[in-house]
């Protein structure tokens, strides 16, 4: 949006603001990154509202969650949100962490139209059904890497056991290994497993991983690089005996702290960039990289 002087913008669920003095007589454009589930009250002085270089609110609107277009529309009410025959209106006490999921891993909420999909299964299991729901934190990051640690097992419920892990925290789960805490994930081995399909980006916000080891499965298609843009903790990163497809990403051999990596027997093509591409810290800890 364009603010003339200032802006304010209150999360009514949260009850906490955001607010920037831009300078009187300046105009600006202002991007502002909130959840698509959210209720906001918005106000800003306009370059064509009063320009009297008062405190004071040219325009205030609302703008919160439509259920008509599943976005956020500028209108006086802010919808409740259907999680699979459940209404979490702007009060409900998990609104504010639906709204936190929303924000920063599905911006797009129209793929919770289809109850098929692996997204929909992870967030209707959260947010109705998760017993240790209120166990997480928002600012911490437990309760976004719960819903991804929770879609990569519903993306594997062929191969992988889910009822088991209700009730259980996420660390206890297979294949999971946390912080000396308890807190965060580390370590994701589930080699030789049948696990197959593709492999989801949001694996990419588990931020304090470690290692990666899902060697030895039937993954298809390609890595999408936007997985490697927040692992800076990556050491272990173990893919050989599956079936990916297309270029290794530089943004993995890139990794700062990776020293471990294995990709043998899968299907990528062209060729492995030079030595200058690589982390300092791979060496020669690279196992087998042609295909």
């Amino acid at each position: 949006m364009t603010v003339f002087e200032r802006y304010l913008l209150s999360d009514l669920t949260t009850d906490t603001k955001l607010g920037e003095g831009v300078g009187i007589g300046v105009t600006k454009e202002v991007s502002m990154c909130i959840s698509p589930t959210g209720c906001y009250e918005v106000k800003i002085e306009d370059e064509n509202g009063n320009n009297d270089g008062l405190r004071s609110w040219d325009k205030t609107f609302k703008l919160g969650f439509s259920n008509s277009s599943r976005t956020l529309a500028d209108q006086d009410s802010c919808d409740a949100v259907n999680i699979c025959g459940t209404l979490i209106d702007q009060f409900h006490p998990k609104r504010s962490g639906l709204n936190h999921l929303t924000h920063l891993v599905v911006p797009d909420f129209s793929i919770y139209d289809d109850p098929s999909s692996d997204a929909y299964k992870a967030m209707c299991w959260l947010i109705t059904k998760d017993k240790l729901f209120d166990d997480h934190k928002i600012c911490d990051g437990t309760l976004v890497q719960r819903y991804i640690v929770a879609k990569f097992f519903f993306s594997q419920q062929d191969a992988l056991e889910f009822d088991d892990l209700i009730g259980k925290p996420t660390c206890d789960w297979d294949g999971i290994s946390c912080d000396s805490n308890g807190n965060f994930v580390e370590h994701l081995e589930l080699p030789n497993r049948k696990l197959e399909g593709s492999l989801i980006t949001e694996i990419g916000l588990l931020s304090r991983l470690k290692k990666i080891d899902l060697s030895g499965n039937a993954f298809t298609g390609f890595i999408d690089p936007i997985i490697f843009n927040h692992l800076p903790e990556l050491e272990t990163f173990h893919i050989g005996s599956n079936k990916f497809e297309e270029r290794v990403p530089i943004e993995l051999l890139e990794l700062p702290a990776l020293k471990h990596l294995n990709l043998a027997t899968n299907l990528f093509v062209g060729q492995f960039p030079d030595e200058s591409a690589y982390s300092n810290t791979l060496g020669e800890n690279i196992v087998n990289l042609n295909s």
